[in-house]
């Protein structure tokens, strides 16, 4: 079995978005009614809505609680891909949205380690982990006029507390950039 088709069978079904038979898969922030599709994704592929899950009732309020707005799981053969990612209306430099995705990768453990103990197969699963935060627009507009840009151009890197987050700036973006090919 697949971690996607394990999270299927542990997991609430409000807190998956499937990917459609076109390939897409669209996030959704209803706080800032913001919308990002993902194309090319395989049908294999979820999306975890991270929303209250691995909160423990028994955790203080805290910045600990604080967690990014997705999780995408890609099983492709015996690789598996995560990536976290994080909408944000405008692009900004603050600390907190970066903060938010180092603070959810205690989460995929434990999906990961839930999803071993239920399949009972002894194997332990090797995920590749990426960080993104996709906007909407960028923070700064020097510019009145937009100018167009290949979607690789728009994927900046920044290094924070020894891990490399990706922005993005747009509502459609390509799995393959978020898997950095």
């Amino acid at each position: 079995m697949t971690l996607a088709s394990d999270l299927a069978h542990i997991l609430k079904p409000d807190k998956l978005v499937p990917a459609a038979s076109d390939g897409g898969i669209v996030l959704r922030d209803p706080q800032s009614r913001m919308r990002v599709r993902v194309v090319d994704a395989p049908p294999t592929a979820a999306a975890v809505r991270l929303e209250r899950i691995g909160h423990s009732s028994g955790l203080r309020d805290g910045p600990w609680k604080r967690v990014c707005d997705y999780l995408l799981i890609i099983d492709s053969g015996e690789r598996t891909d995560a990536v976290f990612i994080e909408l944000k209306k405008t692009l900004t430099e603050e600390i907190p949205p970066r903060d938010q995705l180092r603070r959810s990768a205690p989460i995929l453990e434990y999906l990961r380690a839930v999803c071993e103990v239920e399949s009972d197969d002894g194997a332990t699963r090797s995920i590749s982990t990426r960080y993104f935060i996709v906007a909407e627009r960028g923070g700064r507009r020097l510019d009145k006029q937009w100018v167009k840009t290949e979607p690789a151009g728009r994927v900046r890197s920044v290094q924070f507390e020894n891990m490399t987050i990706r922005t993005f700036i747009g509502t459609r973006v390509s799995l393959a950039t978020l898997l950095g090919a």
